[in-house]
């Protein structure tokens, strides 16, 4: 998977800075990525482990992280290109926070 990862990364970056297409890059692969990630819910389709290696690494092909801070340096501009830091921070912060409460809802 990490492979994969790695693979679909720079292919979907490459796409999304070739045609400038950030935005809807990356929300096309949060959608489908989670659309075959809840295909694991479905009883008949993940009988066997092999079947839920296959849905897992499927899901990996719809992975664009490095593309959300491409576009976020976009939007700051050289101008407010310094602010980069405290937004990453906040991320953190809030994706903690995040775990946090899922981790007790789960």
């Amino acid at each position: 998977m990490p492979t994969i990862r790695l693979t679909a990364g720079l292919i979907w970056g490459y796409i999304a800075d070739k045609y400038r297409c950030r935005k809807p890059i990356t929300l096309f692969n949060k959608i489908f990525g989670v659309g075959v990630l809840c295909l694991l819910g479905v009883p008949y389709l993940s009988k066997t482990y092999s079947d839920i290696v296959i849905i897992s690494c499927v899901s990996s092909l719809f992975t664009s992280g490095g593309i959300l801070d491409a576009y976020c340096l976009d939007l700051l501009g050289e101008k407010h290109k310094e602010k980069y830091g405290r937004y990453r921070l906040w991320l953190a912060i809030s994706y903690g926070g995040g775990s946090v409460i899922m981790g007790w809802v789960t």
